[in-house]
């Protein structure tokens, strides 16, 4: 077609051969376009059941084995973590895949007239995108009927409502002593899910308790200290005619623990922002239109106190310093002696520093001749606990290494060795602004063994002329390292601040470089304030207020009232109420065998907005 198509238009030219195959050459080149095959789109569909042995819900089960097919070929991914088997077996069957079956084997002791769940979690995938089954369960009864009643809610971190780190197990249990969760395996088991949420589904009639639990150990018991625990108050009356159908509860998986039903929307006027009472978040879920037949208990999982006693950590933090930590804050008659074994000292070689919290204790050596000796070992008298919790002064002896990062001088070295200086950290700075509701702090690196307030220098610059201040230079009463000075600041004013050598002199007679700051305080009508009123307060209450997480600041009431936070930069802020049970300014953990709940803790449902110049108040009814 193409020949004859170019000897009729071109019948009087010559090369005609030549010119037609080169024609040719170039449309079959332009027709060779390099291309990829398209595999459609990306399989995202998980594998399905198409038939199993026995049936799924099959009665009257007597057999060994469990074999499930599904629609295409399968993998297993992280079974261990996922696969429970509710009741649970004293010994867990064997999982094996063979191409598009499961089998599950031997299934032994089952029993009599009892309903199993086989809970895969989200372990079955499809063998080539890996797209996993999620909440897979395969339900058979032993006996005529499936048991179809289910307990369902959340578990979250009792101290700030935050999500888990890690999947706990749920139990239930049909004895209910109080040792049970100690002596043995449950009734029912689940595991929660990573938003917190459980099921636990194909329950029989009865009355249970209801407990989770982080496992240490893996044996479905509470027996070790250090395991996370929670537990419901009361006991769970599971019956048919007493239960309705109930919206199945999820999570607003786009904040960590987002937790609340929005009231209605508010006003926002020019100085006050009013939101109404009662909208406290208490739970961490969220409606979707799903009914499930069954009971929602939800759950606050604490750490027991653990009062044994021990020896945690230590560790050399610098040539001059040594840190011990115990397990658990030391009480107010709680002494740790420390010994060098391989010197002998005449006089005191050691200044404690005390953490806030109570289990870390810093010594700071004030004998310049340990100070350089790279492992110094030390005989530690030290308060721990025997095996029936009675305190007693254990002895160990610790050896303190130190490996001097600076580089060695050569012997022949010129160089003037570095004198060591003092180094003085103040919370004032050139490049910043200053709160006015701040104090001027100062925080040497190292114990202070005298100061003078007669070499510190502060003004208030008027113009360009510095006029002189009087101040007070105060000690912390913990801290050997820290000041401050109690002034009362004025608003977008400069100050000068010059501290000169001998002003601070450490333990070792080192004193700082002369040293000025200079800095401007905020405007007042740069801040705003947040007024919280409590009502129907019955017990003391602690207010926190957070901003990114961080905790900003704290106050207590105990009588309805109004508790007032003022100069706070603009920005949002979170809102932490505690319970305070026992009025010791302090949240506290419970106690499984006493019965003693954690102390309860809300969020209020948002952040609130704080803006210059304008008050936000909150109104909240402490009834629990």
């Amino acid at each position: 077609m193409f020949a004859l198509l170019y000897y009729m238009l071109f019948p009087e030219l010559k090369y005609k051969k030549t010119i037609f195959y080169l024609l040719l050459a170039v449309l079959f080149s332009a027709c060779a376009k390099i291309g990829t095959i398209s595999g459609g789109d990306k399989d995202t569909i998980p594998p399905f059941l198409v038939t199993s042995k026995p049936l799924m819900y099959a009665t009257d089960f007597h057999g060994k084995k469990v074999k499930i097919s599904f629609n295409e070929f399968i993998d297993l991914k992280d079974l261990q973590k996922e696969f429970i088997v509710s009741p649970p077996l004293h010994k867990l069957p064997e999982v094996k895949n063979n191409n598009r079956d499961l089998i599950v084997e031997p299934l032994d002791s089952l029993f009599p007239n009892t309903t199993y769940t086989l809970n895969f979690g989200n372990s079955v995938v499809d063998f080539t995108a890996g797209n996993p089954l999620r909440n897979f369960e395969f339900v058979f009864s032993t006996g005529s009927n499936i048991d179809s009643l289910s307990v369902h809610g959340r578990v979250l971190n009792a101290f700030d409502l935050t999500l888990l780190k890690d999947p706990v197990y749920v139990m239930l249990y049909n004895n209910l002593s109080d040792s049970t969760p100690y002596l043995k395996l449950p009734s029912y088991i689940c595991r929660t899910d990573m938003q917190g949420r459980y099921r636990l589904n194909n329950i029989k009639e009865g009355d249970y308790r209801l407990f989770a639990l982080k496992d240490g150990n893996n044996n479905m018991k509470f027996d070790i200290i250090s395991e996370a625990i929670a537990f419901d108050d009361s006991v769970i009356h599971l019956k048919p005619t007493a239960m309705k159908d109930i919206m199945e509860l999820f999570p607003d998986t786009s904040h960590k623990a987002s937790i609340s039903i929005k009231p209605k929307p508010v006003k926002i006027i020019k100085s006050k922002h009013v939101v109404p009472k009662d909208t406290l978040k208490t739970d961490s879920l969220k409606l979707k239109p799903k009914k499930r037949f069954g009971e929602i208990h939800h759950l606050n999982m604490f750490q027991e106190f653990n009062p044994k006693q021990y020896l945690k950590e230590y560790k050399r933090i610098s040539k001059e310093m040594l840190r011990i930590i115990m397990n658990v804050p030391l009480q107010k008659h709680d002494v740790i002696i420390l010994i060098p074994t391989d010197t002998i000292i005449s006089k005191p070689w050691l200044l404690t520093e005390y953490h806030i919290v109570g289990d870390t204790i810093d010594y700071w050596i004030t004998d310049t001749s340990l100070v350089h000796k790279e492992n110094l070992r030390v005989a530690t008298f030290y308060p721990a606990s025997d095996s029936t919790g009675k305190i007693y002064s254990k002895r160990d002896t610790l050896d303190f290494k130190y490996i001097s990062k600076e580089p060695k001088r050569r012997k022949k070295s010129k160089e003037k060795p570095v004198l060591p200086k003092l180094h003085i950290k103040i919370n004032a700075t050139s490049s910043g602004i200053f709160d006015l509701n701040d104090q001027i702090e100062f925080e040497a690196d190292k114990p202070v063994q005298s100061f003078n307030a007669s070499l510190i220098e502060f003004y208030r610059m008027e113009d360009t002329i510095p006029k002189p201040l009087k101040f007070i230079l105060r000690k912390d009463s913990l801290n050997e390292r820290k000041f401050s000075i109690p002034y009362k600041l004025e608003e977008s004013t400069d100050y000068r601040l010059k501290i000169f050598p001998g002003s601070f002199t450490d333990i070792y007679g080192v004193s700082p470089d002369t040293t000025l700051v200079r800095f401007k305080t905020q405007k007042f009508d740069y801040y705003g304030k947040l007024i919280l009123r409590l009502d129907s307060v019955s017990m003391n209450m602690i207010v926190q207020i957070f901003q990114k997480d961080k905790l900003l600041m704290q106050k207590s009431i105990s009588h309805s009232g109004q508790l007032s936070f003022d100069y706070l930069n603009p920005g949002k802020y979170k809102i932490k109420y505690i319970f305070d049970r026992n009025g010791n300014n302090k949240w506290d953990t419970g106690n499984y065998l006493k019965k003693i709940q954690p102390e309860k803790v809300k969020y209020w449902w948002k952040e609130e907005d704080v803006r210059s110049g304008f008050d936000v108040e909150v109104q909240f009814s402490c009834k629990e």
